[in-house]
């Protein structure tokens, strides 16, 4: 317990959301936020108290406490805590952090047990999304788990956001470390066989997560020999239970994530691509930035009378433009002109759609499973 009060220069602490070995996280608003009635959640920040007596007789924990610093400082993602500051005095070293309101991935898993696959792929795919931030910039996070994956909001649907860097370091694609990192159920078998790893021990972790969030427990139990007995058993990758009907990407994603050998571990540019994950059609200024590129030659094959060409464009388009429409995150575009920009394309489409099967019965316009049903787009933008 400390013995000394927190008092961060600035700020006003309340509830306390969480504690460890060297120090607590606090609610906070500023001290100049007017209190005349209840602040709005948008003034609360949390404030992580670091007691700086307990840093210093650790060099491991000082030298993760300054890169954790240094990260956060260099990072701006929708699913990324944000360092909003830091200070110190001569107590505690202060981070002031973003406040994610519903705590976090565990505590939701505690009360609901696990989700639907449904559920599940959208919580995955939020999480896909800031790693391949952080591996656009050559950060692996080493420390992946529910506990460590914030909450933002529940309602419509869960916000999350990437918290702790602690164990987090600048790392290539290609360097090598040793030592054990992250938390036992989520280490991978590399870190816990041979204390050697590097950034693909994330994805192990990524699959450890899918895993717990869809059967409710990870994949081993026990103390780290438990777990190496576990695991020096698995031949290829982790056995998955038979009590859960998952679809064909889903099964083939999780057993691709949780191969013992990270020589057989999925790549992370296929773990982006992989149909389960799709980051190229996760809703975000770049997919919205593809969708208009798609759009832009349509319009050119159309001005050009390359009916079917055009056709397949503004299909492509509108695929693109579909999930950020549908997003139900606040957002950087105008939903009501998105939506008046597909009304356009798509009443275009199904114009060169008609026009082509008057022309030639025997053109292939029915849709691959990998692409958007016009059909139902006319459901969804005029709801």
């Amino acid at each position: 317990m400390e013995t000394v009060k927190p008092q961060p220069k600035g700020y006003v602490l309340s509830e306390c959301l969480g504690s460890g070995s060297f120090g607590t996280v606090y609610k906070a608003r500023s001290s100049t936020t007017q209190t005349g009635g209840e602040s709005s959640r948008g003034n609360y920040v949390a404030v992580k108290c670091i007691l700086r007596r307990q840093i210093v007789r650790y060099k491991e924990s000082e030298d993760n406490l300054i890169a954790e610093i240094s990260l956060l400082k260099k990072l701006k993602h929708p699913h990324i805590v944000e360092l909003v500051d830091f200070s110190w005095d001569l107590n505690f070293i202060y981070l002031i952090l973003e406040y994610c309101a519903d705590k976090d991935l565990e505590e939701l898993l505690k009360k609901q047990g696990h989700f639907s696959e449904s559920e599940t792929k959208q919580l995955i795919r939020q999480l896909a999304s800031a790693l391949q931030y952080l591996r656009s910039k050559s950060i692996g996070h080493f420390d992946l788990k529910p506990q460590n994956i914030l909450v933002a909001c529940k309602k419509p649907n869960p916000v999350l956001k990437l918290g702790d860097f602690g164990f987090a370091r600048s790392f290539s694609v290609e360097d090598k470390a040793v030592g054990l990192r992250g938390s036992l159920l989520y280490m991978a078998p590399e870190m816990l066989l041979r204390r050697q790893f590097d950034p693909k021990a994330d994805l192990w972790s990524v699959g450890v997560i899918l895993y717990r969030c869809l059967y409710g427990r990870t994949p081993f139990i026990g103390n780290m020999q438990s777990i190496r007995r576990q695991l020096q058993a698995v031949r290829g990758s982790v056995p998955l239970p038979t009590t859960l009907s998952l679809s064909v990407d889903c099964r083939d994603l999780m057993i691709r994530l949780l191969r013992v050998d990270p020589k057989q571990r999925i790549e992370f540019d296929h773990f982006f691509s992989h149909p389960f994950v799709d980051m190229q059609h996760y809703p975000s200024a770049a997919c919205l930035a593809r969708g208009d590129s798609y759009a832009k030659m349509a319009i050119a094959a159309d001005e050009a009378g390359r009916v079917h060409q055009a056709f397949l464009l503004y299909r492509e388009a509108l695929e693109y433009y579909m999930p950020c429409l549908l997003c139900s995150e606040n957002v950087c575009w105008n939903r009501d002109d998105l939506r008046d920009k597909m009304c356009q394309y798509l009443n275009r489409a199904e114009a060169l759609k008609r026009s082509l099967a008057n022309r030639d019965p025997k053109t292939p316009l029915t849709r691959s499973t990998n692409q958007v049903d016009i059909a139902r787009l006319f459901s969804v933008i005029n709801k």
